[in-house]
């Protein structure tokens, strides 16, 4: 974890004073790759011709001429030299498991969406959304509960109970919003969930309507209720496994070399550990960095006064992370 990722070091490396004139490959493998351009980020249409490396660390960039000549013991692999090399891109803020969790769900988003699977669609309108949640229906089983992310009510409309019963009378249908930190629930799965309206006594986040009853509405501190009661569909370890593997293509695929996990323990410290051991393995099986960092309404709820410890513990790797 403390070692540059490749790409994600050219920048620096770009700022750094020419390399001297002796042969700084001597006693190092190093490998020179040209490339058609490299993208050095220090300053508008700034590019080399070639990055020079040694195991996962950037020793030069510059000129093929250049770094021939100051490393003359390095070899030169041409894989690159039709491509163009940029660093790394950082991804500051993502949540490994809820995407886990979502990308491996039916998909129904407001507007065009990067998935393990291509491009989805985008269902511009009420109508749009409406007709495709029909279609999940029609394609289950009739008492298989169904949940579908990517709801947007900026553009599909508000959503209530009875628009979703209209849909779906008899089987659970849970909608997850866009921002996941919305869900919506026809009666069935009000029902099924066990769901009253005391639970607003309880929990911020549970919509009443004018005659204090239940609208279908379950959001941020009480969505994880939402989670637990359908975990048969939500977490069951297949639906979580192909979602870990199908968002971590999607981070390689866009270039993205370091993230960080900013709801680490949200979802349980042994289920989020073992999710990320079970499938991340890595740096270099997974293809990025990944950095944990603690919910701090998880630590909490777990650790109570001691949860400052318990962060130590965990960067300090007495806590197995």
């Amino acid at each position: 974890m403390k070692k540059w990722a490749l790409a994600a070091s050219i920048a620096a490396v770009a700022c750094a004073a020419p390399a001297p004139k002796q042969d700084l490959a001597a006693g190092y493998d190093i490998v020179i790759y040209p490339a058609q351009a490299v993208v050095t980020m220090t300053g508008e249409d700034k590019t080399a011709e070639a990055v020079a490396v040694s195991a996962d660390r950037i020793v030069a960039v510059g000129s093929l001429e250049e770094l021939r000549r100051d490393l003359p013991s390095a070899r030169v692999n041409p894989v690159f030299e039709d491509k163009t090399i940029v660093p790394g891109l950082i991804d500051p803020h993502i949540h490994v498991v809820l995407g886990s969790l979502q990308y491996n769900l039916p998909i129904t988003p407001p507007w065009p969406m990067a998935t393990p699977h291509g491009m989805k669609a985008g269902l511009p309108n009420r109508a749009a959304f409406l007709q495709a949640l029909s279609e999940l229906v029609e394609a289950a089983g009739p008492s298989e509960p169904i949940v579908a992310y990517g709801y947007h009510n900026l553009v599909h409309g508000d959503l209530h109970r009875a628009d979703l019963d209209a849909i779906a009378p008899h089987q659970p249908l849970i909608v997850w919003h866009y921002s996941s930190h919305d869900f919506y629930l026809n009666s069935a799965a009000i029902n099924a969930a066990g769901f009253t309206p005391d639970m607003a006594e309880q929990f911020h986040g549970v919509d009443l309507d004018a005659d204090g009853a239940l609208t279908g509405r379950i959001y941020e501190d009480a969505a994880m209720l939402v989670v637990q009661a359908f975990a048969g569909v939500i977490l069951t370890p297949e639906n979580v496994t192909a979602g870990f593997n199908g968002f971590s293509s999607m981070l390689r695929q866009a270039g993205v070399t370091t993230t960080a996990e900013l709801g680490y323990g949200m979802f349980g410290w042994e289920m989020e550990a073992a999710n990320i051991r079970a499938n991340w393995g890595s740096p270099q099986q997974a293809g990025y960095h990944l950095y944990l960092i603690p919910e701090h309404r998880a630590l909490e709820r777990a650790f109570g006064d001691g949860k400052v410890q318990a962060v130590l513990d965990m960067a300090s790797g007495k806590t197995d992370t």
